[in-house]
């Protein structure tokens, strides 16, 4: 975002157009991350998730 739009949200909306324009490109610049950071929680979540599995799969071969 230039200065010259900055400026011109300033003009046309005031204080909260300058607020919304940050929230948007906030969300903008970090959705990247989060999305990496979501595909490393996935990944570790089926792990656990099979591990978990696993478990109560031997707990339950013991009671025989």
């Amino acid at each position: 975002m230039a200065v010259s739009d900055i400026l011109q949200l300033a003009g046309q909306f005031g204080p909260m157009g300058l607020l919304v324009a940050y929230l948007i490109w906030r969300e903008r610049s970090s959705e990247a991350k989060r999305m990496a950071y979501d595909q490393a929680r996935l990944d570790a979540d089926k792990a656990l998730a099979a591990s978990l599995g696993a478990l109560t799969a031997v707990i339950q071969r013991l009671d025989r």
